[in-house]
C-alpha cells in the first residue's frame, strides 16, 4: 500500500474488540475478532483508541469501524445489543478528543 495524490485511501474495516456489557447482550456466549474477551471498560476503550490512532496516522480518507452495534452473539460493537453506548462516559472523555 502507498499513498496516492489522485485516489482516496479507505480502510474498509477495523476494530472488533470483544467486550460484553453485562445485561446488554442477547446471549451469554459471544464472539469477537479479538482472541480474548476484553475484561473491562478501560481495556475496551484503550483498544478502540489504539486502533483509531493507528488508522488515523496513515493518511486515510475514510475508515469503517467494525462494527457499530453488537448483534446476537457478536460483541464487537461500540453500542450494545440494545443500542446503549458501551462505557459511555469513559468512551466520550477518551475518544472524543482523539477523533476531533
Amino acid at each position: 500500500w502507498s499513498r496516492s495524490r489522485s485516489r482516496a485511501s479507505v480502510l474498509g474495516e477495523f476494530g472488533g474488540g470483544r467486550f460484553q456489557m453485562v445485561n446488554h447482550t442477547s446471549t451469554e456466549v459471544g464472539w469477537g475478532y479479538a482472541k480474548k474477551k476484553l475484561p473491562n471498560c478501560e481495556a475496551f476503550v484503550a483498544e478502540v483508541k489504539a486502533q483509531w490512532e493507528k488508522a488515523s496516522r496513515v493518511g486515510l480518507s475514510a475508515a469503517v469501524y467494525t462494527q457499530l452495534t453488537d448483534v446476537e452473539s457478536e460483541w464487537n460493537g461500540l453500542l450494545t445489543y440494545d443500542r446503549e453506548l458501551k462505557c459511555a462516559s469513559l468512551m466520550t472523555r477518551t475518544l472524543r478528543p482523539a477523533i476531533l
